[in-house]
């Protein structure tokens, strides 16, 4: 939002003013010149996007985005001017992604980014979102990995997404009260999922490789904090 207030953000007109030679067609509706208002505020997919979150903006269409912006600060409590704030990222994001790989978002598409990613803030600005859970005694929100204690396996899993390749993998590693590695597994999939979920679906395979196993103390770490939050949600 700052750079689109001060008239950095790099839209097509502001491209064509530094002499790049693109055209100044906004490539969302293919119809007006791209503008920090209009691809934020008027362009039709923008709109779409307003009116689904109930959030039509006010806006001059002589204005600028950073009178509308202004007005938004004066006129809403924090949180819709969260809300506004979210809506005009993602539609920045949307229409990069649309630029650059070709793949078209649509509003519901759009919203469903900006929601979920206002929720990850807020859960990671919140730090009794964890220490709520009477589960999380002295040592279980250490960052730095250490040996678990005598005669206990730690389990540690890890997730990984690959883009270009439509695919997901995760590895598991499983170490002694000396921290040796006893065994591992890591698997690959070709689908797509976001990163909490991979991380996820990385504990469920480990715990189902630990069935085989046999050892009598177990301990599973991941360094996902939605999933972490997931776990203690559902079973405790």
């Amino acid at each position: 939002m700052w750079r689109a207030v001060s008239d950095a953000l790099p839209t097509c007109l502001q491209l064509v003013t530094k002499c790049v030679s693109i055209s100044p067609t906004c490539p969302v509706c293919l119809q007006h010149v791209e503008t920090a208002s209009h691809i934020l505020l008027n362009c039709p997919l923008a709109l779409s996007c307003w009116q689904k979150a109930d959030l039509i903006p006010h806006a001059d269409p002589n204005g600028t985005i950073g009178h509308w912006l202004d007005s938004v600060f004066n006129r809403y409590d924090d949180d819709v001017i969260c809300r506004v704030v979210l809506i005009c990222w993602a539609l920045w994001k949307a229409r990069n992604i649309l630029v650059w790989d070709k793949k078209a978002s649509s509003s519901t598409q759009i919203l469903t980014s900006a929601w979920v990613t206002l929720d990850h803030r807020r859960k990671a600005q919140d730090k009794t979102c964890l220490l709520s859970s009477s589960l999380l005694h002295d040592g279980s929100n250490i960052e730095q990995w250490t040996t678990p204690a005598s005669n206990t396996v730690k389990i540690n899993v890890d997730g990984a997404i690959f883009e270009k390749e439509n695919a997901y993998g995760f590895g598991v590693v499983a170490r002694d009260s000396n921290g040796q590695l006893i065994d591992f597994i890591a698997k690959y999939y070709h689908r797509n999922y976001k990163a909490e979920v991979v991380e996820a679906l990385g504990v469920k395979e480990a715990l189902s490789w630990l069935k085989a196993k046999g050892w009598s103390t177990i301990e599973v770490e991941t360094d996902n904090l939605l999933t972490v939050q997931a776990i203690f949600f559902f079973f405790f």
